[in-house]
């Protein structure tokens, strides 16, 4: 049995929001007590190779494709959170 030392984590949002998933990853790391490693997707997650060979841990994805990803995909990704910002008027 192997130890997981490692995660390997994608956003495909935004690249100004980076920072928060950058934070939440860096927080799950410390709870966890592993390494996480968070990339900015390269491509559109519905056309990702490594979304697709399941080599990806995390993935920071939109509601709308991550859907689509999963009616194609089943029972590769789990949702885990689905954050909402505040919006101060």
């Amino acid at each position: 049995m192997s130890i997981l030392t490692s995660l390997r984590a994608v956003s495909y949002l935004a690249p100004n929001c980076f920072g928060l998933y950058h934070a939440i990853a860096a927080y799950l790391g410390r709870v966890l007590q592993l390494e996480i490693q968070l990339h900015l997707g390269e491509c559109d997650p519905l056309q990702d190779p490594l979304l697709f060979q399941d080599q990806i841990d995390l993935a920071f994805i939109c509601g709308l494709p991550l859907i689509r990803y999963t009616q194609e995909v089943t029972d590769q990704l789990q949702t885990l959170v689905a954050p909402i910002r505040e919006i101060l008027r």
